[in-house]
C-alpha cells in the first residue's frame, strides 16, 4: 500500500509547529508570488502526523535542511524563531510489474556477390579437359527477428514540500508548494531520498514545472 502524503497532513504539521544511475522526476512547484529571500530563518518538520514520525521522516528533514542551507537560508530548530516553516514528506508504493516486448535481430547470409571463376585446361593429343571452380563472396545481414520480452518491477515515488508563513495570530499562509512524481526500478526509499528532496527544491523559490534528472549517489 502506498504511504500517503496528503496535503492536509502537511498543512496540519505546519499548523502544529506554530504552537553509475539517475533519478528522473516530474516536478510541479507553485508560489504565492511573494519573495522568499535567502537569509530568512526556516524551521523544517516532517509532513506526517506526529504518531507516524520516525527516524526515517527525520532524515527527510535533515536533507531539506541541507538544501535550505545551500541556498543561503538560516535553519533553526526553534519554530518560534522562524519566519518560514516547511513540511516535507516522501512516499513510495509497492511497485508493479511492467512487461515490454522487443524484437531480437538474427544475422546470417543474405546473398552472394563477387563471383570469381578459376579453371585449368589439360590436353592429351587430340583430347582436352577443362575443370573450373567458382568462388562466391557471401554478404551478411539481418535474416529475420525473434520476438522477446522482459518484465521489470517499477516503483512509484512521490514527494511534497509545503512552506508557510504565520501571522502573530497564528494564521497560516502557504507561500510555496512543490510536488514530484517519479518512477523507477529502485524501491528503497532511503537510498533515493536525497535525489527526491533535490528534485523538490529544483524549482525553488520561483516555482515552475518540468522534468529533472539527477545522478543517483547510492546503490539500490
Amino acid at each position: 500500500m502506498k504511504r500517503p502524503i496528503p496535503f492536509l497532513a502537511l498543512v496540519a504539521a505546519l499548523a502544529l509547529s506554530a504552537c553509475g544511475t539517475t533519478i528522473q522526476a516530474q516536478v510541479q512547484s507553485f508560489t504565492a508570488g511573494e519573495q522568499i529571500a535567502p537569509g530568512e530563518t526556516v524551521f523544517v518538520l516532517p509532513g506526517v502526523p506526529p504518531q507516524q514520525q520516525t527516524l526515517e521522516t527525520q532524515s527527510w528533514v535533515a536533507l531539506a535542511q541541507q538544501e535550505f542551507r545551500k541556498r543561503g537560508y538560516i535553519v533553526t530548530n526553534d519554530p518560534n524563531r522562524a519566519t518560514l516553516k516547511a513540511a516535507i514528506s516522501l512516499g513510495i508504493d509497492n511497485g508493479r510489474d511492467v512487461t515490454s516486448t522487443f524484437a531480437v535481430p538474427q544475422f546470417g547470409v543474405t546473398g552472394y556477390s563477387g563471383a570469381q571463376t578459376f579453371g585449368t585446361m589439360n590436353s592429351f593429343g587430340n583430347t582436352a579437359t577443362y575443370s573450373s571452380n567458382t568462388t562466391l563472396t557471401p554478404q551478411y545481414g539481418v535474416t529475420g527477428y525473434i520476438p522477446g520480452s522482459r518484465t521489470d518491477r517499477v516503483f512509484g515515488r512521490t514527494g511534497m514540500l509545503v512552506m508557510a508563513r504565520f501571522d502573530p495570530a497564528g494564521n497560516m499562509r502557504v507561500v510555496f508548494d512543490s510536488r514530484i512524481r517519479s518512477n523507477g526500478s529502485c524501491g528503497n526509499l532511503a537510498v533515493i531520498a536525497p535525489e527526491l528532496v533535490q528534485a523538490l527544491f529544483s524549482k525553488f523559490p520561483a516555482g515552475g514545472a518540468g522534468a529533472v534528472e539527477l545522478p543517483m549517489a547510492g546503490q539500490c
